[in-house]
């Protein structure tokens, strides 16, 4: 398990890194992590509307408002832009 989450932390640097220097895969990759991170947590909303766990839902709630908020602003035109992203 420690190794799996290794390998996240550097692609998370890297995918950091390529943010730093506006790098359109970067910006991609995000886009792909980001929308994995609003599915999943829709699905976790379900489960906790199951057992009406209150401050969890607010807090998935929260994060998932965040998630949607960060792929609203990669599409963004001006964002794309400063990536040199000319189609995603």
């Amino acid at each position: 398990m420690g190794a799996i989450f290794l390998v996240l932390a550097l692609l998370e640097l890297a995918i950091g890194i390529g943010f730093i220097k506006l790098q359109n895969w970067a910006r991609v990759v995000a886009i792909v992590f980001t929308g994995i991170g609003v599915l999943f947590g829709v699905l976790g909303m379900f489960s906790l509307l199951a057992h009406v766990m209150v401050f969890a839902l607010m807090i998935r709630f929260i994060v998932l408002a965040l998630q949607i908020w960060i792929l609203v602003y990669l599409f963004k035109p001006h964002v794309k832009q400063a990536f040199g992203a000319t189609g995603f």
